[in-house]
């Protein structure tokens, strides 16, 4: 009987780094939502005072958006490109297409 052996480690670590990516994203709801919560139940305050809360939430939302951007960018592959198709007289459809646009 023929055995096969198959390495599972990359699918393991994918499905590691998936795992820590969506908690990551999961926690950062949460401290966010938690944040927003804590500015709303405070008891009455200056309307500045209220500003610069939300605009300090909200510059740290941007910050926050902006790394996942980045971390998200960096880890997913390229798309593959497709090679050009080759016509009946041996010329990619490109050099076919540029061909009939420069008359």
């Amino acid at each position: 009987m023929a055995t096969v052996s198959i390495d599972l480690t990359p699918i393991i670590q994918a499905v590691a780094a998936e795992t820590t990516v969506d908690a990551s994203a999961e926690a950062l709801l949460d401290q966010l939502t938690a944040q927003l919560q804590t500015v709303a139940a405070q008891p009455a305050q200056s309307v500045a005072s209220l500003q610069a809360q939300i605009q300090s939430l909200a510059n740290q939302m941007a910050a926050n958006k902006a790394a996942l951007v980045a971390s998200v960018s960096a880890n997913t592959p390229a798309a593959a490109t497709t090679p050009a198709a080759t016509t009946a007289e041996g010329t990619t459809e490109e050099a076919t297409e540029e061909a009939t646009t420069a008359d």
